[in-house]
């Protein structure tokens, strides 16, 4: 709106800014957003293949919280729990001796487990060994256990049963056995 005295094509005049200086801090938080921007972008790329990278930070304090200042830790290990919940610390011990005999108090209590009783000593680097040796014992016993399938019957229709076992040569050995399956419906078949 105009004011009375002024016409009405009239057009202010545009006031420049008579700091120029403001232009520039824009630029530089331009550039500083950017750079922050680059930063994520890279920081997304080297984790982004490693879709267990929060797993393993996590696997990682859980190991440091039961690695012990001093002495011997007697620890309950189950793989099959998820990450912050595999290890379970048991009893504390001052010496070797004592903390093997707590292992082996424990490990009958924890028999029908599946679990392992392990003792952690104040090395970190033995406890992750440890941990590497218990998984690669356990995936080698899962590979060489022997694995039977089958199939269901609903009638009277022979049961083919496979058994592979694998060795060290990576030669795998299968064993075929038949028996006549009894369809549970109907006995006389």
């Amino acid at each position: 709106m105009s004011s009375p005295n002024e016409p009405v094509d009239n057009t202010k005049p545009v006031v420049k800014e008579k700091n120029p200086h403001n232009y520039r801090k824009v630029g530089f938080s331009m550039i500083a957003v950017s750079v922050s921007l680059v930063l994520i972008a890279l920081l997304v790329w080297s984790v982004g293949d490693n879709y267990h990278f929060a797993s393993d930070i996590m696997a990682a304090q859980e190991m440091d919280a039961m690695t012990p200042k001093q002495g011997f830790n007697v620890i309950y290990f189950d793989e099959g729990q998820p990450v912050g919940g595999k290890f379970k610390i048991l009893d504390h011990a001052g010496t070797i001796a004592q903390a093997h005999e707590l292992q082996a108090k424990y490990a009958k209590q924890y028999e029908a487990e599946k679990g392992q009783v392990i003792v952690f000593d104040a090395t970190i680097d033995d406890n992750e060994k440890l941990v590497e040796d218990l998984r690669a014992a356990a995936l080698a016993n899962t590979q060489a256990a022997p694995k039977t399938v089958s199939s269901p019957t609903t009638s009277a229709q022979p049961v083919i049963t496979v058994n592979a076992t694998g060795n060290q040569t990576n030669q795998t050995t299968i064993t075929l056995s038949e028996s006549v399956g009894i369809n549970a419906s109907n006995p006389s078949k």
